[in-house]
């Protein structure tokens, strides 16, 4: 049988564990190693100046005081023993769209099993309500069970699913990312002795959602399947700074 883990950036009380892990369970054996708190918009930070700590709460399910990532990577070496087939993270309780993905800690601990060499899925409901997780992480289930198929370890996917009933979902779509983009507001505040303290949480101020982007498709009640590449490297850019730079000579 197969081994899934997951994660989130959630916490262990985050809405959308229980219906994945029960949904995945069906498919697979399942271990669980989550931050005992939410760790939102984390990214793929990483502990490494401090310790963590690891709680077992039950059989197969894990509580860790680090990050997203920090999880994924003790599940797959401490907990999996290098044994894990796929890792998912999620269901997250809102939404992961464009930029997103950078500032995401459910896609940093995805990208940290792809980077452990590990097929990955990042799950989110686009949601404020988190009314209709069951469909989500049923289609979550549905889509591990594609990708292991696969037998592929290079897989890195970004999904979104609509807040919608499965009867109202529209299809499921392959999309690239769209661009979101927010304001610049800092808002300032003042504590109860004087102190000036600050709320960096901005508003999306503009979208480009042409058809066939993630942002397009979840507005259209479709599933948004975004793969993702660890491999940063812009190569159209460096084509085009290849031959616009020269360093035949190293000038100091």
């Amino acid at each position: 049988m197969k081994t899934i883990l997951i994660s989130n950036d959630d916490g262990i009380f985050g809405y959308g564990l229980k219906p994945l892990v029960e949904e995945v369970s069906k498919i697979a054996r399942v271990l669980v190693v989550v931050p005992e708190k939410e760790q939102s918009a984390v990214s793929h930070k990483l502990t490494l100046r401090d310790p963590v700590r690891s709680r077992q709460i039950s059989k197969n399910t894990f509580i860790m005081d680090g990050t997203p990532a920090d999880c994924v990577r003790y599940g797959i070496i401490r907990v999996g023993k290098r044994k894990i087939d796929l890792v998912i993270s999620g269901v997250n309780y809102g939404s992961n769209l464009g930029i997103d993905v950078f500032y995401s800690g459910t896609v940093g601990a995805a990208r940290e099993g792809a980077f452990m060499g590990i097929p990955s899925i990042a799950s989110s409901l686009v949601s404020r309500t988190g009314k209709n997780f069951q469909p989500a992480a049923a289609f979550t289930a549905k889509l591990a069970k594609k990708v292991l198929d696969t037998g592929k370890k290079d897989i890195l996917l970004n999904v979104n699913i609509p807040d919608l009933p499965k009867s109202r979902l529209k299809g499921v779509k392959m999309t690239s990312l769209g661009n979101k983009i927010y304001d610049d507001t800092i808002h300032c505040k003042k504590d109860p002795y004087g102190l000036s303290y600050y709320w960096l949480k901005g508003n999306v101020i503009k979208s480009k959602n042409q058809p066939g982007t993630d942002l397009h498709t979840v507005e259209n009640d479709m599933i948004s399947i975004t793969p993702l590449s660890i491999d940063g490297t812009n190569y159209e850019m460096l084509e085009k700074l290849n031959s616009q730079f020269s360093f035949r000579k190293i000038t100091l």
